[in-house]
């Protein structure tokens, strides 16, 4: 008979997961991972606002990429929470990799509730991340005239990264939903191979969409007749998408452990978060060109 109420059970399971963490070392503490985490999205944040101003401070008025950035803001903030409630099972789990324990304690993390919320989180990450590749997409206009008639060449190569990008977004999207049906019940979302193989796989497409990206402006530079100095500002401000494509290669190189054939998910969801902040945070800043370009505005 269980003498435990069930409450009791999950603040002792609670104590124990805190304890246990925090006797073992991590590449990455937790404490530091939710520091950061926050402290970048902070930073997304007053961006974002800056943003805003610049646009209203020139004169103008938001467009179809500024709903886009402004909307990536409030999910990046629901990522971050449904990821910080399953941080402490994330390390716990990823602390006990490689052990004869690893195995049993997989099954308390695989309960529906779990995989819904960390699935839920990267999802609202990967949309952010998303979000700011749709606004620095339409911030070159290719997608209406007079733009659309600049090049017929540049612009079926435009729809062809719009395309794409949505494609990309699709699989990413669905593709959880494949790996673990339904968020169901002892779902090996963190140990089976085929998210493994995803995992890589969407964060290999999310590199290649950046260079896309930035392949666009290259590309406008090479047809403008522009002076030095618009040339240099013009590139600094509109290739901002590099920062991400770092970020992504980082991300594929250290979210592998070689030593047990798996992704870590520490390493996984942090850098993930991190590209999201940093792509807010660059788009926003490329709004800052307008300033530089006209001045007087």
């Amino acid at each position: 008979m269980d003498i435990y109420p069930q409450d009791q059970h999950d603040d002792m399971s609670k104590e124990m997961i805190v304890v246990f963490t925090s006797s073992i070392p991590a590449a990455l503490p937790l404490a530091r991972f939710q520091t950061l985490m926050w402290i970048f999205c902070g930073i997304a944040t007053a961006a974002v606002m800056s943003r805003i101003y610049v646009r209203f401070a020139t004169g103008g008025r938001l467009m179809v990429n500024d709903y886009f950035v402004v909307l990536a803001l409030p999910i990046l903030f629901t990522g971050a929470g449904l990821l910080q409630s399953t941080l402490l099972g994330i390390y716990s789990y990823e602390s006990l990799t490689g052990t004869n324990s690893h195995q049993m304690h997989g099954a308390s993390v695989r309960d529906g509730t779990f995989t819904k919320r960390f699935i839920a989180a990267l999802d609202m990450a990967w949309i952010a991340i998303y979000c700011v590749k749709f606004a620095f997409i339409a911030s070159f206009k290719f997608h209406k005239p007079p733009y659309a008639y600049v090049s017929a060449h540049l612009t079926r190569y435009y729809w062809f990264i719009v395309g794409g990008c949505v494609t990309t977004f699709i699989l990413t999207l669905v593709g959880q939903a494949v790996v673990c049906p339904g968020a169901a019940e002892n779902c090996p979302f963190l140990d089976s191979f085929g998210q493994t193989v995803l995992g890589m796989l969407i964060t290999g497409l999310d590199i290649m969409t950046d260079i896309f990206v930035v392949s666009i402006p290259a590309l406008v530079i090479q047809m403008a007749h522009m002076t030095k100095s618009q040339t240099a500002i013009y590139a600094t401000f509109r290739c901002l998408s590099v920062f991400m494509i770092a970020i992504g290669i980082s991300r594929l190189v250290i979210q592998y452990d070689a030593q047990n054939h798996r992704i870590n998910y520490i390493w996984s969801a942090f850098w993930l978060f991190m590209e999201a902040a940093i792509a807010l945070i660059m788009a926003s800043i490329s709004s800052w060109r307008r300033m530089l370009f006209d001045p007087k505005r």
